[in-house]
């Protein structure tokens, strides 16, 4: 039998998140964000979830004027690579953001 289709596994990946205000100040996104790395980063999600392929590049983008969630990537590796400006929409007003990224280096 044949199966039409494949897999398309990469090196890089994109993080998102999201968590309540009423939890915010405990370090719960933190310790999340941080587990998250260093799996993603490791030879088990390579080889379980990855077809083998290391991810090499981790991305996040955070609203300009949400310093903790920055602050949250910062503690993780992340480094700022950009400032996008106007490049999101909440409540009908435009914001601008930052790109954040991490290569595999910084978690060897």
């Amino acid at each position: 039998m044949e199966v039409p289709g494949g897999t398309n596994f990469t090196h890089r990946a994109d993080l998102g998140y999201w968590l309540a205000e009423s939890h915010w100040g405990r370090g719960i996104m933190t310790d999340a964000v941080a587990a998250f790395v260093r799996y993603l980063f490791s030879d088990d999600f390579a080889t379980r979830c990855n077809g083998g392929q290391p991810i090499i590049r981790l991305e996040a983008r955070v609203y300009a004027h949400n310093a903790g969630s920055g602050r949250v990537l910062e503690k993780a590796g992340f480094q700022l690579e950009c400032r996008e400006r106007l490049a999101y929409i909440k409540q009908g007003q435009y914001l601008d953001g930052f790109k954040m990224r991490t290569p595999a280096e910084t978690q060897q």
